[in-house]
């Protein structure tokens, strides 16, 4: 694997860039993966945000439900963060690493 492949690949997990591993890459198998990887990552992290929103309107009147949902909602970036921290030190050494549970996700893009 190419020095800017691995480059490339490690980039995409920074949130809104996980498209330049699937498309500026070339056709590396490894970038694609770990740009399909980091797609799915930034759609969970969107997603959360849209459902914590919603939650928000709904229930967030009622104090102890309001600040369990920011202390849930605060702890699920974090694990984002892990996630793709770890995934773009992996993607830099040119190794694959399924991401736990989201992984099985980009296994399904056509990318």
């Amino acid at each position: 694997m190419a020095e800017k492949n691995k480059v490339l690949a490690a980039i995409g997990y920074i949130p809104p860039l996980f498209w330049i591993p699937l498309f500026l890459a070339g056709e590396d198998e490894l970038s694609k993966y770990h740009g399909r990887q980091a797609l799915v990552v930034f759609a969970a992290a969107a997603l959360t945000v849209l459902a914590f929103r919603i939650l928000q309107l709904i229930l967030g009147w009622i104090k102890p439900i309001g600040t369990a949902f920011w202390v849930v909602e605060g702890f699920l970036y974090l694990v984002y963060i892990a996630i793709s921290i770890v995934a773009a030190i992996r993607a830099a050494n040119g190794k694959r690493w399924r991401i736990p549970i989201l992984g099985v996700y980009s296994d399904r893009l056509n990318i």
